[in-house]
């Protein structure tokens, strides 16, 4: 089995896919010698971390110094495989929209043997008790161990939990946070100030036109004053 048919409510799946495209709009990670890292994002994937062991599906998973397999159409493309990739994951993010979905036992003990380093529960309709976002790093133990905040240090991100319109959608979502804690620009707030940048350098545009104007205009005036008193301005 390399793919799964579970079907995931609509706030989920575009939850997820806000996520993954926010990423791929404006996400620029560099390593240590502030050259580019490339990465994977990618919604609702199987990811197997054995081959004797069946895969498990994140919602979101984020693996940096990866890129999305040439042929994904192969069987060795669909998914994620870990023997392949050569690492799992850096990151799953779990969804909670059911009280069945056994994120905090289960599926915590999947991704923590399969090396996963930072696990996200993300319970928007508090399913799991009062805390909508829980974030988890694996410890030197083979555990996970509960962050206090929502930063990911090692990946260079952090989460945090926005209220704004997405497709048409006016909703909290969960949303990337650089590891400063400032908004991953989505794709349309870049267009937005894209066109921004254009309106401005318009307007300056035309503003220095009419200042051009307005000067020819003065001098064209005191040229014809000049001339009332007898005076040749080509004169002067």
């Amino acid at each position: 089995m390399t793919e799964t048919d579970e079907p995931v409510d609509l706030y989920t799946s575009k939850q997820s896919r806000f996520i993954v495209q926010n990423l791929y709009s404006s996400w620029k990670p560099n390593d240590d010698l502030d050259l580019p890292r490339s990465f994977l994002t990618a919604a609702d994937v199987g990811v197997f971390f054995s081959v004797k062991k069946p895969a498990i599906v994140p919602d979101v998973l984020l693996s940096l110094d990866v890129s999305a397999p040439k042929d994904m159409f192969a069987k060795n493309g669909k998914c994620y495989f870990a023997w392949e990739m050569g690492k799992p994951p850096d990151v799953a993010i779990e969804i909670v929209s059911n009280k069945t979905g056994d994120e905090l036992t289960t599926k915590m003990q999947a991704y923590a043997l399969g090396m996963v380093r930072y696990y996200v529960v993300y319970d928007p309709n508090l399913y799991l008790g009062f805390d909508k976002l829980r974030v988890y790093e694996l410890a030197v133990n083979g555990k996970y161990s509960r962050c206090e905040d929502y930063k990911l240090p090692n990946v260079g991100l952090g989460l945090t939990l926005w209220s704004g319109d997405f497709e048409n959608s006016l909703q909290e979502w969960l949303r990337w946070t650089d590891e400063n804690g400032v908004l991953i620009s989505t794709a349309d707030e870049q267009r937005e100030v894209s066109n921004q940048r254009a309106r401005q350098a318009e307007n300056k545009v035309i503003e220095a036109q009419e200042k051009a104007v307005e000067a020819e205009n003065r001098a064209t005036r005191l040229a014809e004053k000049l001339r009332e008193l007898g005076i040749d301005p080509n004169q002067i």
